[in-house]
């Protein structure tokens, strides 16, 4: 049944609501028989839906986030069954999404800048054919809800006592309509729902909540106290050396639920605002705190879940434990840098480096498509790609690896699922910046705003997060792998005129001219600089020298890792390309920091936005910059898929159409598995070293070609279970 969500108006709030949450509804009747009603809504903002008092549908911060200027997805429920004879629909909304646009791009006159809005429509179709549309006009009514308060940085207030004003007639506002869109990607949704497991009382004398895992959703509670009673629970994720509740981390995000009791008990889950947190600090329980009475939901995007990985190793499994609440925690309706400070943003450099090891975590097609679609909106028209998708900062100047994500990311996903649409669809955006680099050259490549390898440990000065490779340099070296992805994009859509080979040729040329001595050794004497080198085949003749360089500085480094955001995610891949598989398993299995490994000392569940966010003496890396909820070096999972268990796809045919299983073993392992699921079916590798001898077993499914490297001799491989001992 059509929608007439185009013939409804925007309806907001009549006076400024300082954060409330506004409840818009209508009563309604319905006549005769009912074969078939749906409800149609959007906002300008956050907006949950109630018929008759009961939530509709089971998504969550709908209708998601997107670049408002360009585009606003609207849902459609089927509310068939919900109906009675008399209705009422109830429209809450608050800032939510379009709290953390630009105000300055979303500027109108009818609407403040501070201020939601919503939009919907019901579509009713009676059995005798005739059909009816309810939508958002000017009869509807407007007033506030209990949730007085609701922000995406500060959390959400409900205040139990709260008695709405008698509710009043709106005037729609003159907003446009043809921005609106059906949902693109899966809808944020709840997931997991996870008890507290302690109750602290600290040293300092707090009431504090463990929930025993990092992750970002919702509060459920159950209060009990006098009427007019103030609960207050402020979101930590780490406790300090001390023992004692820490949050300086959030930044100016106060991160809290309020509740303000009517005198009767009541059990309240958030629903309009998200938090990022582990812990909970209570103000205002003046008896014993019971922790069955605290449960956390685990909210993001409804991806199928697709890969999986198992080891003998308990840290290894934990490690991929952290990468995948990593995912889960930041993964809500964009890649977030992190759910929990005053920050939540879309940032592309950690999207890219992700990519790969996400898409074998979940289906993350049509999530990254829907992205995809907001970073081709926010493209400037020099060409030039925001660092943060949706922009909401104006912050439109580009960065080197961060801006690369609109090539890096369709080739990958076109890699993984084989779909070219995802490649025709963002072609043009991948050309335009491809051109920007061409055109631009020098002046990007010199850019102030380049981040380098971000957060690395290569430079002896802890505040110089940029790290210790030349940021020109290595502009240069992704510089030529996006523009030979750019090429080989064109050639995957027949696409003439988009060849970038001669750029690239060009380029590499002038990084030799630079970068090179007069023996033609490279002179950056950073990891960073060598894992690149490889990794956008800089001089592929050289590879060796490249990996040897590499493997020389990890043991000067202890056997140890002192890589950044850009250098992280291929480091063990340089390595065990190269000859070096043993050393890169080495630095997987490093505990001592900085290694993947060396936050489980300190009680990581999910992946660090730093090496050591908590140092070894249990202080603070900083309180300006520490996120322990980050997944960009959660990357490395993508190595244990592709080399540890082997399973490798062919770019000739995308999609794991055809595959090669070349698992790496290593003997401080006893036992590795990885699997995913492609389009034909389960993928699996899975090796066991005993009594001197390997055996592997490898499924495949029906369909596909499929070959196997098993210590450097070649196997064919048939549909079904595969076995072999070495």
């Amino acid at each position: 049944m059509e929608n007439h969500i185009m013939d409804a108006r925007w309806l907001a709030p009549s006076e400024p609501s300082n954060k409330s949450c506004i409840e818009f509804y209508k009563d309604f009747e319905v006549d005769d028989e009912v074969v078939c009603a749906t409800l149609t809504a959007s906002a300008l903002g956050v907006y949950k839906a109630e018929l008759n008092g009961k939530k509709v549908g089971d998504i969550v911060l709908a209708p998601g986030r997107t670049s408002m200027r360009y585009s606003v997805m609207y849902q459609t429920y089927d509310i068939t069954d919900m109906l009675k004879e008399k209705n009422r629909i109830t429209l809450t909304v608050a800032g939510g999404w379009k709290s953390l646009s630009n105000h300055d791009i979303l500027s109108n006159p009818s609407l403040a800048k501070d201020e939601c809005a919503v939009i919907a429509s019901i579509d009713i179709e009676y059995e005798d054919g005739t059909t009816e549309c309810i939508p958002t006009d000017c009869s509807w009514f407007m007033t506030k809800s209990k949730i007085v308060m609701s922000d995406p940085y500060d959390g959400e207030t409900y205040d139990a006592t709260f008695v709405s004003p008698e509710p009043v007639h709106i005037e729609p506002i003159m907003y446009p309509r043809c921005f609106l869109i059906p949902q693109v990607n899966e809808p944020t949704r709840e997931k997991e729902v996870i008890k507290a497991v302690k109750y602290i009382k600290t040293p300092c004398g707090e009431d504090v909540v463990d929930f025993g895992q990092n992750l970002a959703g919702f509060i459920e509670v159950t209060f009990e106290g006098e009427k007019g009673h103030v609960f207050e629970l402020e979101c930590g994720e780490v406790l300090d050396k001390d023992g004692n509740f820490y949050n300086k981390n959030y930044r100016k995000a106060k991160a809290k639920l309020t509740y303000i009791s009517d005198g009767k008990k009541a059990k309240y889950k958030t629903s309009m605002s998200f938090f990022g947190f582990r812990y909970l600090r209570l103000t205002g329980w003046n008896g014993k705190v019971n922790i069955k009475d605290f449960k956390a939901i685990a909210v993001y995007s409804d991806m199928e879940r697709t890969g999986f990985i198992e080891t003998s190793d308990p840290d290894l499994n934990q490690l991929y434990h952290n990468i995948i609440w990593g995912q889960r925690s930041n993964f809500i309706d964009v890649p977030t840098d992190c759910p929990q400070r005053d920050e939540k943003l879309g940032w592309t450099g950690d999207a890219q480096v992700f990519c790969k090891c996400a898409s074998f975590n979940y289906n993350t097609y049509n999530f990254f498509r829907k992205w995809l679609m907001d970073m081709r909106n926010d493209q400037r028209p020099t060409g030039a790609i925001p660092h943060v998708i949706p922009n909401n900062t104006n912050w439109s100047s580009p960065a080197s690896s961060w801006s690369d994500a609109c090539c890096i990311i369709p080739w990958q996903l076109y890699l993984i699922y084989g779909n070219k649409q995802i490649l025709s669809e963002n072609f043009q955006m991948m050309k335009y910046w491809a051109e920007y680099i061409v055109r631009r050259d020098d002046d990007y490549f010199s850019s102030s705003k380049e981040y380098g390898d971000w957060l690395s440990t290569d430079v002896p000065d802890t505040a110089e997060t940029r790290g210790g490779t030349s940021r020109r340099y290595m502009a240069m070296c992704v510089s030529v792998r996006t523009l030979e992805i750019v090429t080989k994009a064109a050639e995957v859509l027949k696409i003439r005129n988009a060849d970038f080979r001669k750029e690239a040729d060009r380029i590499r040329k002038k990084i030799v001219d630079e970068f090179f001595d007069k023996n033609y050794h490279l002179t950056e004497e950073t990891q960073t600089a060598n894992v690149l080198a490889i990794e956008c085949r800089i001089w592929p003749e050289k590879n060796n020298e490249f990996a040897s360089k590499l493997a020389e500085l990890v043991h000067k480094n202890g056997d140890r890792i002192s890589t950044g955001f850009v250098g992280t995610p291929y480091i063990l891949g340089a390595l065990s390309d190269n000859g070096y598989t043993e050393l890169a398993y080495t630095l997987l299995l490093q505990k001592k920091y900085p290694s993947w490994l060396y936050p489980l000392s300190k009680g990581a569940t999910t992946m660090w936005e730093h090496w050591d966010g908590l140092k070894e003496d249990g202080s603070m890396w900083s309180e300006s910059m520490n996120s322990f909820n980050h997944y960009a070096y959660g990357a490395v999972g993508d190595w244990i898929y592709t080399n540890a268990a082997g399973i490798k796809y062919d770019e000739d045919e995308p999609g794991f159409k055809k595959v090669t299983i070349a698992p790496l073993t290593d003997t401080r392992i006893e036992h590795l598995k990885a699997s995913v699921i492609s389009e034909y079916g389960l993928i699996s590798s899975e090796w066991e070293n005993k009594n001197g001898k390997t055996t592997y077993t490898i499924v495949i499914p029906d369909g596909i070609k499929a070959s196997a490297i098993l210590s450097g001799k070649h196997h064919s491989l048939k549909a079904g279970e595969n076995t072999f001992t070495v």
